[in-house]
């Protein structure tokens, strides 16, 4: 129910474009919009790594954010670290898709296992998540 009000304050702040995903297929991602999102994985693994006695910890993209859990964020890491490395990397061709596969996984609660209670499925996907953007999974 969360993410459907925050698709909603998306569409009416015309924070989002609504295209069609075949005019986004073919265009590369600009380095702005790669540092963002780069800057959007350091933000999330910086607020996990704090020392807080909880157990589980607020999403650092909305103001009433739903929570993540440590131990699934942590799972996670090594595969986010590499895309934060690969976004970063002027020489590294991005694809749009893999951006919006980025952006769904760090934003949707839906259907990310990163605000899930699974640690494994969500390491699972993020290596996944990794291979669209490296190639190649960081072991």
């Amino acid at each position: 129910m969360l993410a459907e009000a925050h698709r909603v304050l998306r569409r009416i702040t015309h924070r989002h474009h609504p295209g069609g995903q075949d005019e986004l297929i073919g265009r590369l991602p600009s380095m702005g919009q790669r540092r963002r999102w780069a800057r959007a994985v350091y933000r999330l693994l910086e607020e996990v790594s704090r020392c807080q006695p909880w157990w589980q910890s607020p999403h650092p993209y909305w103001d009433f954010p739903p929570l993540t859990r440590r131990e699934v964020v942590w799972a996670c890491r090594p595969a986010l670290l590499a895309i934060a490395g690969a976004l970063g990397d002027q020489r590294q061709p991005i694809s749009a898709v893999a951006l919006r596969q980025l952006k769904r996984f760090l934003t949707d609660p839906s259907v990310s296992p990163l605000f899930g209670e699974d640690p494994v499925a969500a390491g699972q996907a993020a290596q996944q998540l990794q291979c669209s953007f490296t190639g190649h999974p960081e072991l």
